[in-house]
């Protein structure tokens, strides 16, 4: 039993010191000293693993101090939280809560490799959840806390630019400084919902100062439809806190006569109200009269037509007053163009471009939707019926590419068709995309070792082969 009437045990050694001047303090010089932090369990598998293999350091502490007498301390921390140090000493303040880590000590270097890669990866998946309508700074921090962007002293809005500045300023960040620590990469996210309880700390701190602060979801990764709505209430059945019906009340429980004139609020009837703009009745007659003739058109003309065996899949015809008329009607379930016909690309290319194309006598657009496979056929049997003399093609198999992302089939043209103004480029951006990461533009292939062959490989006519086309 020690002083205190706590049971001894069995595995700790009763060590005596000897004050020495030039520590100031009690030292033993024979063993070495050992600290846990209060919130690590001390026979745990890791601490106690890390507690004998690194016993060996004894031996290598004494021969240094021996080697150079003018060594003071000399100690070791690991990223488990354990401090091994020479000479040992008694720890300070032994009726004081311990409050020591190593690893939240600025000379600590448990901040490295794979735990920093977490730290970043975490920064990164924090900014990634971050919106436009979001406001965010990142600060490092080891004896006074500092922008890792220095032009950014306050808060600036979440968009693609400050977020990519953010990153990239992360990601040059060095150690030596406080860490959270993140085990494993399925941990990271946990660990980031947590840290907004420390997030909102100033929040509780400044009182009425930060209530119109207002902070959004971090992330919203599913709807759960099964959930039931959250319990509401309408505004308009909460009661309005009014002092003239407390006063009532009160001198009701008293008993005491008098009255008091209360306004409350009262739901007035229901009023139907209608507004109306007035027509162009010149665009009104014009879009009767497109409907009316393309309505013949459909009913005398395409419906008398056998339109399947020129393998049509689809007639259609717009306007310049905003009617498009599709037959058959099926096909209208799978026309995909705007439905205003200045809007639609077939329109435009056909009414407004200035190059050699055909275009339609009047101020209208009629057109078909061919069947890609049978307009080959047809066309191959026509072409095979001209001699080579008048025609001719060296790209056979382009047909493939009808449909596709012209950008993609010839890229040059593309440029040089959008630097002419004949395409616009519209931007957009995927938010919550994964990009594969880009590998390094310093790799290379590196030079052919010297290989011995075996009796094997020498028995083998492909390997000779091999050896002298090298």
């Amino acid at each position: 039993m020690d002083g205190d009437g706590d049971m001894e045990n069995p595995s700790h050694i009763k060590l005596e010191f000897v004050y020495d001047p030039n520590f100031k303090n009690n030292v033993n010089y024979s063993y070495t000293a050992v600290q846990i932090p209060t919130d690590i369990y001390k026979g745990a598998p890791v601490i106690l693993n890390e507690l004998n293999w690194t016993q060996a350091l004894e031996k290598v502490f004494m021969e240094n101090s021996r080697e150079d007498p003018s060594l003071l301390w000399q100690s070791f921390g690991s990223a488990t939280g354990v401090t091994r140090y020479y000479p040992a000493t008694p720890w300070r303040a032994p009726d004081k809560i311990d409050l020591y880590d190593v690893r939240r000590r600025p000379w600590s270097g448990s901040v490295s490799g794979l735990t920093l890669k977490l730290i970043k990866a975490s920064v990164m998946e924090m900014l990634d959840t971050l919106s436009d309508d979001d406001y965010v700074n990142v600060a490092r921090f080891n004896e006074k806390a500092e922008a890792v962007v220095p032009c950014f002293k306050h808060l600036v809005q979440a968009n693609i630019r400050n977020k990519n500045i953010f990153k990239d300023a992360v990601d040059q960040m060095n150690a030596k400084g406080y860490y959270f620590e993140i085990r494993s990469i399925c941990a990271i996210r946990i660990n980031t919902q947590e840290y907004l309880d420390v997030l909102g700390r100033p929040m509780v701190l400044a009182g009425n100062i930060a209530k119109q602060v207002q902070w959004t979801n971090v992330y919203q990764d599913t709807l759960l439809d099964d959930l039931p709505e959250p319990v509401t209430l309408d505004f308009l059945d909460a009661e309005v806190a009014d002092s003239n019906k407390e006063e009532i009340r009160r001198q009701m429980i008293d008993g005491r006569p008098g009255e008091m004139q209360i306004k409350t609020l009262v739901k007035s009837i229901d009023e139907d109200m209608y507004f109306w703009l007035q027509g162009d009745q010149g665009i009104i007659h014009n879009l009767i009269l497109d409907s009316g003739i393309i309505g013949q058109l459909a009913s005398r003309v395409w419906k008398n037509k056998d339109i399947n065996s020129y393998g049509f899949l689809a007639v259609f015809a717009s306007t310049d007053g905003g009617v498009t008329r599709v037959f058959p009607n099926m096909a209208a379930d799978s026309w995909d163009e705007d439905p205003e016909p200045f809007n639609s690309n077939y329109y435009r290319r056909s009414l407004d471009n200035k190059g050699y194309m055909f275009r339609a006598p009047r101020r209208s657009l009629v057109g078909v939707k061919l069947d890609l496979e049978a307009w080959v056929d047809k066309f191959k049997i026509l072409a095979s019926n001209v001699s080579d003399s008048r025609q001719g093609s060296h790209k056979r198999d382009h047909w493939k590419k009808v449909g596709l992302f012209f950008g993609d089939v010839d890229p040059y043209l593309m440029h040089a068709l959008y630097n002419n103004s004949i395409y616009a480029r519209l931007q957009t951006f995927q938010f919550q995309s994964a990009c594969e990461p880009i590998s390094s533009s310093h790799t290379g292939a590196a030079a052919r070792g010297i290989f011995v062959p075996s009796i094997a490989d020498m028995l083998s006519l492909a390997w000779w082969t091999s050896a002298v086309a090298w």
